[in-house]
């Protein structure tokens, strides 16, 4: 026992070293002093890096570069952002890194490292940061990174997203050929459910339900009684490029030909749920990527993959079709935040 006692000692003391690495030196403050950002924060990129772009809260103008602007320097490849108060924590994939950034201006205020690269993170109501990495769920108390041991507990699986319902934290992958949701109970430290489901993928949260492409269905499970309760069948369309959410009782599909509106009663989708179709349209040679919604705005990411010197473009909708503006941007949208400071 003593043998263990010295082990966890010499452990926990080689991770607060290895805490405190911070580079954020390598940042320089180049931006401008009297910058305050506001509006739809747009995350650009691909595997291997990322910038952000941000659109004003009207509509009306766009800038572009704002980390490299304010920090003369590129971004990894971002999995989240999590604004809490007056911080952004950035985090990225294949990286043990947690940027914590001013939410004000994105400059870089200081790194936190971890031992392993990290997987999923969320931050819930009481400020706990929970982080999942290979087969481990880590929790630090009130987001004290720098002045505290994380409590650690062993997972079964390598989840990379944390949803959280009440006591309940909800670990799952988004796709593959086999998907899991493991539910971790934050009472009683353990996770107490189980579910797997085959070829799962796209996964999106609405309310207290999860979302998520199963073969040829829309698939709706409960996150309160933990069941599947409704199925839309999609096999109308079979363009495998799409991406989803719900909102307002209406699934909105982006299957890359179309965009549908789906009232969430309906059980499958036909021709009059199409909102807009992109089958011959000002978008050219561009390719639909991506769509995500936010602020009853629907947001529309192109690429042109035969002319990579073309640039990207965004196009935003209001939730019934009708169009707002384009910009271009300097990647194909990953994500999309909201950004406010008062």
């Amino acid at each position: 026992m003593e043998k263990c006692k010295f082990s966890f000692y010499y452990l926990s003391l080689l991770l607060l070293l290895f805490a405190c690495d911070n580079d954020d030196d390598n940042f320089s403050k180049s931006g401008s002093e009297e910058l305050i950002l506001d509006g739809y924060l747009i995350v650009n990129g691909n595997s291997y890096s990322s910038s952000l772009d941000i659109i004003s809260d009207d509509l009306q103008n766009i800038e572009s570069s704002i980390f490299l602007a304010e920090n003369n320097s590129e971004l990894p490849s971002i999995s989240n952002i999590i604004f809490k108060e007056d911080l952004a924590y950035f985090f990225f994939n294949n990286s043990n890194n947690i940027y914590i950034l001013y939410k004000s201006n994105l400059r870089v205020k200081e790194i936190f490292k971890i031992q392993q690269n990290i997987l999923g993170s969320h931050i819930d109501e009481n400020n706990d940061l929970y982080l999942t990495t290979n087969n481990e769920l880590l929790i630090y108390n009130n987001v004290d990174l720098f002045n505290q041991f994380p409590e650690t507990y062993p997972l079964q699986e390598n989840y990379k997203k944390i949803i959280d319902i009440g006591e309940n934290l909800f670990l799952y992958n988004n796709g593959g050929i086999s998907s899991s949701i493991s539910v971790f109970n934050k009472t009683k430290k353990e996770i107490t459910d189980e579910f797997e489901f085959e070829n799962a993928t796209n996964f999106t949260r609405e309310g207290n339900f999860l979302y998520f492409l199963s073969g040829n269905y829309i698939t709706e499970f409960s996150l309160v009684t933990k069941s599947i309760t409704k199925q839309i069948s999609i096999l109308n369309d079979e363009n495998y490029n799409k991406s989803f959410q719900v909102l307002k009782n209406r699934v909105y599909l982006f299957s890359g030909l179309n965009l549908y509106a789906i009232p969430i009663s309906e059980n499958q989708i036909d021709e009059e749920d199409i909102l807009l179709p992109f089958e011959n349209n000002e978008q050219g040679n561009r390719l639909a990527q991506n769509m995500k919604i936010l602020d009853n705005y629907i947001f529309l990411s192109f690429n042109n993959f035969w002319d990579p010197s073309d640039q990207n473009q965004l196009y935003v909708y209001n939730l019934e079709g009708e169009f707002q503006k384009s910009f271009f941007t300097n990647g194909g949208m990953k994500e999309l935040y909201k950004i406010e400071n008062d």
